[in-house]
């Protein structure tokens, strides 16, 4: 469903369940990237429809982290497809997986903003899923439409929609495996800026770049989960070096966010150089 559609849906379903909303110049914004956020997902912009009989739509888009609750009511709509709920119709798909497709689900749940077939196998093989399997787990899950691939560059990228990732870190979180997981994330982060800075100033410094820009989104995750915890600044300092060194940062014009993970970094590793709250430095809301 692409956007246009999916607001119109929205807006459909609002005027049965929401008579008083209304589309405005205020609420605009905020409608489309609500749709955008819900993946253009019938059923989840549907019971998005009906609390806006409750709520705003920037109050919804505020909630959406925890969009299987807020989604939880059913349509009031008296038919059989009217007692759903967005997880009750992803649990169905997730019951529809074998046991290794869904350990896989749930370890992919880690990755932000899509992930390679090495990165797959390297951060989720072990306990119950053998990295020769990734690949067959990989393709079941591509079959059943969780996940999603682009095969038009050099290596072919996977993804999830956000609901699926969403569900996947839920699963993965009641099995105990979330710190596991990330602290594996980070470590293969940590090794994809290491080797990429070994390989600047050399006949493959462009690929490399590339390849960081694209893993920007992993590589931010992954700096915040070391900035957490003091034991892995160390690991979150390599990434934010070698980032700088590969002049990651300068080119995607946020030298700014280079700044900013290596004084936190650094002001985690060593508790005595943070600075009083009231003093220390807020990051930009936003990186671009």
């Amino acid at each position: 469903m692409n956007a246009f559609e999916a607001v119109r849906l929205l807006l459909d379903r609002a005027a049965g369940s929401a008579p008083a909303f209304r589309l405005t110049a205020r609420n605009r914004q905020a409608v489309a990237q609500l749709c955008l956020r819900l993946d253009g997902i019938p059923l989840a912009i549907e019971l998005a429809a009906v609390r806006l009989s409750a709520m705003t739509a920037e109050e919804i888009l505020e909630c959406l982290d925890d969009r299987f609750r807020l989604l939880s009511m059913p349509r009031p709509r008296t038919s059989a497809r009217g007692h759903h709920t967005l997880r009750g119709i992803v649990d169905w798909s997730y019951d529809l997986c074998t046991e290794g497709e869904r350990l896989l689900w749930n370890r992919l749940s880690v990755f932000s903003g899509g992930f390679d077939l090495e990165a797959a196998e390297t951060v989720c093989a072990g306990e119950g899923v053998r990295r020769e399997d990734v690949l067959d787990l990989l393709a079941g899950l591509v079959d059943k439409s969780i996940v999603a691939v682009n095969s038009s560059g050099e290596r072919a990228r996977y993804s999830l929609l956000e609901t699926i990732r969403q569900y996947g870190r839920q699963r993965l979180q009641e099995e105990g495996g979330t710190t596991r997981l990330r602290v594996r994330h980070s470590a293969f982060n940590r090794m994809t800026a290491v080797r990429a800075g070994q390989a600047w100033c050399g006949p493959r410094e462009v690929d490399w770049l590339v390849r960081l820009r694209t893993d920007l989104p992993n590589l931010r995750t992954a700096l915040d989960y070391c900035a957490s915890r003091p034991d892995l600044a160390g690991d979150g300092l390599e990434i934010a070096v070698n980032l700088a060194r590969t002049r990651c940062w300068f080119f995607s014009s946020t030298l700014g966010e280079g700044r900013h993970w290596l004084e936190r970094l650094l002001a985690t590793g060593n508790p005595r150089r943070q600075r009083p709250r009231e003093h220390r430095r807020r990051p930009p809301a936003r990186w671009r």
